[in-house]
C-alpha cells in the first residue's frame, strides 16, 4: 500500500447525502510529525457544603480538540515542488466558509453569521469529523522577489458529532476503503508532480525563446 498523505475533505454538511458527494479536498504535502489532542472538563461552579466538598465535581467532558502543523515546501528539494501561496490559499478555501455560506443575517445590525464547513480529516484509519477552530500561517523562506518558498500551517480543529450518525464516516475506517483512498492519493500526487514538471518545462522553453520543438529541430 502506498503512503497515504493526510487529507482534509470539506463538506457543506454531513446531513445531506448530496453534500457528501462533492467535497473540496486538501492533501497535505507532508504528513504531520506529531499532533496534539486536548480534552476540556466542565466543572460545577456551585460550591459544595459540608464533608462532601472534597473536590469540584465534573459535569461534562468536551469533545476533542486536535492541532496539526502542515509544512508546505516550494523549493522542490524533495522532488515535489508546490506554489506556497496557492497551497495556503487552497487550505483556507477548504476549511473556511465561503461568502455564500450564510447561516443567518441580521438586517438591523448588518451582522452575518457564517456556517462553518464540516471537515473530515483522514490519515490511514484515522477519521476525525470536525470544524476549524483557528489557523495561522508562518512563512520562513523567500526568493529574491520576496515570494514565500516555505510555510507552516498551524491549525486546530474541534470535533463534531454528526446527528444523525453518518454511515459513510464508519466505512472510511475500513481497511479496504483506506487502501482505495491511498491509491487515489498517490495518483493525485503523481499527477500534480507531472503537471508541475510540464509547467516548469514550458517556462524554461520561454526563457530560452524556444517557441516550438519543431522550429528548434529545423535550425
Amino acid at each position: 500500500m502506498t503512503l497515504l498523505k493526510m487529507t482534509i475533505l470539506s463538506f457543506k454538511s454531513f446531513e445531506k447525502p448530496a453534500d457528501l458527494l462533492n467535497p473540496r479536498v486538501f492533501m497535505a504535502m507532508f504528513n504531520p510529525a506529531s499532533y496534539k489532542v486536548e480534552f476540556n472538563l466542565t466543572k460545577d461552579k456551585k460550591e459544595a457544603t459540608g464533608d462532601a466538598a472534597q473536590s469540584t465535581p465534573v459535569t461534562a467532558v468536551s469533545l476533542k480538540k486536535m492541532s496539526f502543523d502542515f509544512l508546505v515546501d516550494g523549493t522542490g528539494a524533495n522532488g515535489d515542488q508546490r506554489v506556497v501561496l496557492q497551497e495556503t490559499k487552497k487550505f483556507e478555501s477548504v476549511v473556511m466558509p465561503g461568502k455564500k455560506d450564510l447561516l443567518s443575517f441580521n438586517s438591523a445590525t448588518g451582522n452575518a453569521h457564517l456556517k462553518l464547513p464540516q471537515l473530515l480529516l483522514l490519515w490511514g484509519t484515522f477519521v476525525f469529523p470536525c470544524e476549524i477552530e483557528a489557523f495561522s500561517v508562518n512563512y520562513t523562506l523567500f526568493n529574491q522577489l520576496g515570494i514565500p518558498l516555505r510555510a507552516t500551517i498551524n491549525a486546530s480543529f474541534n470535533e463534531v458529532e454528526p446527528k444523525p450518525r453518518v454511515p459513510l464516516l464508519d466505512r472510511l475506517a475500513n481497511a479496504e476503503v483506506v487502501e482505495t483512498i491511498g491509491n487515489a492519493a498517490s495518483f493525485l500526487s503523481t499527477a500534480f508532480s507531472a503537471t508541475n514538471n510540464v509547467v516548469r518545462a514550458v517556462e524554461m522553453a520561454r526563457e530560452e525563446n524556444l517557441n516550438s520543438i519543431r522550429s528548434t529541430f529545423n535550425r
